[in-house]
């Protein structure tokens, strides 16, 4: 089973926040449910950011060491990378250049939809499909 992220709402309601404190704890723990069941109900976004960023195995750091790992050679510095974010890089190329020119992983996974037959009038006439391709630095 598949869940993904909350959105605002439901984050408020499950960590007891007003909406303003409900959005901002979106926007930081990405609505997802793991990083979400560590946020101690009805506290504020530095409560949960002072515990969270001095525990190295809260969900937030390991996602973030997880998602960093999953983006960039073994060779990259969270710390470059970070630096290249928070100077106003927002695509992955321009991070990665800004960063010392650490190149993607060899290989990626990508999504990509395919027109196929529909059988029938109702049928949606597109399935997403994954496949491997080649990404150079």
């Amino acid at each position: 089973m598949v869940l993904g992220p909350l959105n605002p709402a439901a984050v408020g309601r499950m960590l007891g926040l007003d909406p303003a404190e409900a959005f901002d704890a979106a926007l930081v723990t990405g609505g997802l449910p793991l990083i979400c069941a560590e946020w101690p109900h009805g506290a504020g976004l530095w409560d949960f950011l002072g515990e969270a960023l001095t525990d190295p195995v809260s969900a937030l750091l390991v996602s973030a060491e997880r998602s960093l790992a999953a983006e960039f050679r073994p060779q990259a510095q969270a710390r470059t990378v970070l630096a290249a974010i928070g100077s106003g890089e927002r695509t992955f190329t321009n991070i990665a250049r800004a960063a010392g020119g650490i190149g993607p992983r060899r290989c990626s996974e990508r999504w990509s939809c395919i027109r196929t037959s529909g059988s029938s009038p109702l049928s949606y006439p597109y399935r997403r499909v994954r496949r491997r391709t080649a990404v150079t630095g």
